[in-house]
């Protein structure tokens, strides 16, 4: 790891990972103190994904490049830590902050449904979520989570894992490389948790 200039807080880590070619990266960086002791980001309390999720990008169908380099890291201590959608699959703020605020949560059927390869999911975040295993609520934003599962119970995509501003989302997910069949879709946040399901067909 060295410092980009001694005059800023900006240091580049490199390394290099032996065997076959990942396509993700879930980290987190410590800082130790030179008189003992370290700090750890992701570590000032809760319990909502303490690590950041990086997704290397695909050059073609199934193929990874060797060398990668990942996009600027800002220091963040408390979780719920970024987490990069996978390629494919990209999230959209509706309406963030105008308008009226919607009353309660809400997760949406997705559409089209049936689907083929990519379909639409919407949720809405109120105001006031609470608190519970799911997630936190730190000042009017809330940590959230919306999961894919296959009907074994298996996660096979995180679609969202962050904190929302109150307001209405829509986010995209696209199974180009999923097999047909029914999938679920949760969305938790707070002591709040509901699950739809979706059909994807060839």
């Amino acid at each position: 790891m060295t410092r980009e200039s001694p005059t800023d807080s900006i240091w580049s880590l490199s390394f290099r990972v032996k065997g076959r070619t990942h396509s993700g990266l879930m980290y987190a960086y410590q800082f130790r103190h030179p008189g003992g002791g370290s700090v750890t980001e992701g570590g000032g309390g809760g319990v909502l994904n303490p690590y950041r999720v990086r997704y290397i990008r695909r050059t073609a169908p199934n193929t990874f490049p060797a060398t990668y380099t990942a996009p600027l890291d800002l220091w963040q201590k408390n979780p719920p830590m970024p987490v990069e959608p996978p390629q494919g699959s990209v999230g959209v703020d509706e309406d963030p902050t105008g308008g009226t605020l919607p009353s309660r949560i809400a997760l949406h059927q997705n559409y089209p449904n049936p689907f083929n390869p990519t379909t639409t999911i919407r949720f809405t975040v109120p105001a006031t979520v609470g608190t519970g295993r799911a997630g936190i609520a730190l000042a009017g934003r809330h940590a959230l989570s919306l999961r894919v599962f296959d009907l074994l119970g298996r996660e096979v995509s995180t679609l969202v894992s962050e904190v929302k501003e109150p307001g209405t989302y829509t986010v995209q997910w696209d199974a180009t490389n999923f097999a047909s069949g029914v999938y679920l879709y949760r969305l938790e946040a707070g002591g709040f948790s509901q699950t739809k399901k979706m059909l994807l067909m060839r």
